[in-house]
């Protein structure tokens, strides 16, 4: 398993955004020989990066949109294969919802807040 780093930067308000993830996608990434990818532009359609060890390419994505993860998850692995990484932004993602994040198909990435609402207890007492 590896990292990876999710980095935006909005060229218009100089804004940078950075996310970190666990899981396969960064290993296969890597795997792929990629060490970064760089998107510019927006497509008028919503569209899948697909990233093989032969390049990386556009595909559309309009069966997908609209799906749950789990859904859509099923239809790429059905389209690319079962062995295939998956980071995917869901239905929050689309909808550009301020709680949007980026899912990761790996069983075992994504489990930080699970193991903190498990053991944390809180050493402080809400004010009303």
């Amino acid at each position: 398993m590896a990292c990876y780093s999710l980095v935006l930067i909005h060229d218009v308000k100089i804004n940078i955004k950075e996310a970190n993830a666990g899981g396969n996608v960064g290993f296969k990434l890597g795997r792929c020989g990629f060490q970064a990818i760089i998107a510019e532009g927006k497509s008028d359609e919503w569209m899948v990066l697909k990233v093989t060890a032969g390049g990386a390419s556009l595909e559309p994505a309009g069966d997908i949109v609209g799906l749950k993860n789990y859904d859509a998850c099923d239809k790429l692995r059905g389209r690319y294969g079962d062995k295939v990484g998956i980071a995917i932004i869901g239905r929050a993602g689309e909808m550009k919802m301020i709680n949007s994040s980026v899912a990761i198909t790996d069983p075992e990435a994504g489990l930080v807040a699970t193991v903190l609402a498990a053991e944390w207890e809180p050493s402080w007492e809400p004010k009303a």
